[in-house]
């Protein structure tokens, strides 16, 4: 019931238009009775003729005309309001889907990272789509359609008990049969469309994961494996499918069978009750043009009980949504203010966990504003978690995070994220154009600032050579340019919101040595000024920062310092420091022994 509640709350706006197209739908629905009554009327009183009361059988002609008329009026009252009761639903569910997709839509932004990581794209795409798809059909088709079949059912049997309380009574009945069959499937088909439903959302993320992954698959010839993979989650989804189909079709011939054998029954005691006067030819006429208005309500509401559990599997699904909380939330007064944040950065003893997993321990650290931060370390030891902090993607287990003093659970979260710009390793570009996914984070960007972001992040050189320059629409994902290509366009957007403090994740371990000399120098620049985190593990990326944090792979800090003092710790900087640099100081040693022997 409370599912039931829930969407009608979801009616919000609507409840009039859909108020009125279920009160239409209801006075359509018992007009039904009008037409046989007729019918039978012109049988008793034009065609066969009545007892005068001195024997004698009198027909009214006359009447014919009349009661023929009336039907064509009330048959084209029925359309005419059909019409407009189906353009009343169709007004309500639709406006209640969208609302109700943006709400959902606005949902997900609001949910934090931690929602998302445990959470399949494809689920989420389903719920967004067919589930909500199948609420909207529930509220439109299927109400429209069990309100259709009660009305007419108990309609029915209501003017049939004026004619004969007896005759009617046996047909009445069959009803109990039929609700204890359609319990039964309720129980058995339940299941199994969670089953379809949870089959079509492993279907749709696979599909969407290797669309996404086309470039690897064809890399690696793994297409024919892929298709193969695919078929396997196509065949679960059919034969899924078809298990809850084939429960249904072992319930239908027995539902079929009460509502058919009312035929039977109203041809045979119909005729009883004629013979013994208890009906005249008319009314047997009227039990026999109705004999339909009981039985398919019967068959209507046997065939709508796939798409009740179809509809509260999707709903439930919908509603997990829909109730889903962010554990990221502003706090009740956030903190703010009108100029940007100077972009100190305080790490007070910081241990994080995802679960129970800890992947940061201990980690204190303190920035001033316009330091540069670099950070090593080898791969899982919480680097990229370090930045997430930051931007508050996720809360602290232990210690502290401050920007300018202040615990970045205290601040606002769109007045926090929108002054830290982000440039991370996984890099994602929209289908858009080129300016308008540097641009993202300030719609109102002029051009030529978009151009400036661009030459500092070294991208306009190749935006130029594009067929249709900063214009040219980027494919989905960034696919048709370089990963490097892909790194500068994102570093470009990061630098376009001007922000205080500046996260730049492995963001030119795509680009060679010359291009990320060039960057960095860009970056060194007055007007770029600002806090920076660098994630790289290429000491080429890292020596020219204020500072050098080192992690160990438990998340714990190895090292700390500057690189002058890291190189003469002789650790894993170092040791880094070497390894990448072997052969530039091999030849350094080379060339002194030779001075040296001089």
């Amino acid at each position: 019931m409370y599912t039931y509640k829930w969407v009608w709350q979801n009616f919000k706006g609507y409840h009039g238009r859909y108020i009125t197209a279920l009160v239409m739908q209801i006075v359509i629905s018992a007009m039904v009775v009008v037409t046989p009554s007729i019918t039978g009327r012109i049988i008793d009183r034009v065609v066969v003729g009545v007892d005068n009361g001195s024997g004698v059988i009198e027909r009214h002609p006359e009447e014919l005309v009349t009661l023929i008329l009336l039907m064509i009026a009330v048959h084209y009252f029925r359309m005419g309001a059909s019409y407009l009761m189906i353009v009343l639903f169709e007004q309500a569910a639709q406006g209640m889907k969208v609302s109700l997709r943006t709400y959902l839509y606005e949902k997900l932004q609001s949910l934090d990272m931690s929602y998302y990581s445990k959470s399949r794209s494809g689920d989420l795409m389903t719920r967004l789509t067919g589930d909500l798809d199948m609420v909207r059909h529930f509220s439109t088709n299927v109400i429209r359609m069990l309100t259709n079949a009660v009305v007419i059912y108990v309609a029915a049997i209501i003017y049939l008990f004026t004619i004969n309380w007896k005759f009617t009574l046996i047909l009445v009945l069959t009803s109990p049969l039929f609700m204890i069959a359609r319990n039964r499937f309720s129980k058995t088909a339940r299941p199994l469309f969670r089953a379809t439903r949870d089959r079509l959302t492993e279907l749709n993320g696979f599909a969407q994961e290797n669309i996404e992954s086309n470039r690897v698959v064809k890399a690696f010839a793994k297409e024919e494996y892929e298709c193969e993979r695919f078929d396997k989650f196509n065949v679960a989804f059919r034969d899924a499918n078809l298990k809850a189909t084939f429960t249904w079709l072992k319930f239908y011939p027995l539902m079929e069978t009460f509502s058919q054998s009312l035929g039977i029954l109203i041809t045979f005691f119909g005729g009883l009750f004629c013979i013994w006067g208890d009906l005249s030819i008319g009314q047997l006429a009227i039990y026999l043009s109705l004999s339909w208005a009981i039985s398919n309500p019967m068959s209507t509401i046997g065939m709508l009980l796939n798409d009740f559990e179809r509809f509260l599997t999707s709903a439930n699904k919908v509603m997990e949504l829909y109730y889903a909380n962010s554990s990221i939330v502003n706090p009740k007064d956030p903190y703010k203010k009108d100029e940007k944040p100077a972009g100190r950065i305080d790490f007070d003893h910081v241990t994080f966990a995802y679960d129970s997993n800890v992947v940061l321990r201990d980690i204190d650290f303190h920035l001033k504003p316009g330091e540069t931060l670099a950070i090593m370390g080898p791969t899982g030891s919480g680097k990229t978690t370090i930045a997430s902090l930051i931007g508050r993607f996720f809360d602290v287990k232990e210690g502290s995070v401050k920007i300018d003093g202040v615990d970045v659970r205290k601040y606002d979260l769109a007045y926090l994220r929108s002054n830290i710009g982000m440039a991370t390793q996984d890099v994602f570009l929209f289908s858009e154009t080129v300016d308008s996914n540097i641009a993202y984070g300030d719609e109102d960007l002029p051009e030529e600032d978009v151009k400036k972001f661009a030459v500092a992040a070294d991208a306009d050189s190749f935006i130029r050579k594009m067929p249709d320059g900063y214009s040219t629409i980027v494919g989905e994902r960034g696919i048709g340019l370089s990963g490097g290509q892909r790194q500068r366009i994102a570093l470009a957007r990061a630098l376009a919101v001007r922000p205080s403090i500046l996260i730049l994740d492995d963001t030119t371990s795509a680009v060679d040595v010359e291009t990320e000399q060039y960057i960095w120098n860009q970056l060194a620049k007055d007007e770029f000024k600002c806090t920076r985190i660098v994630i790289a593990n290429r000491v080429s990326s890292v020596r020219d920062a204020d500072q050098i944090l080192i992690l160990n792979a438990d998340g714990s800090i190895r090292e700390t310092g500057s690189h002058d003092e890291l190189m003469e710790k002789k650790g894993y900087y170092y040791e880094t420091f070497m390894l990448q640099n072997e052969g530039i100081m091999s030849g350094v040693t080379e060339a002194a022994s030779e001075g040296g022997a001089d």
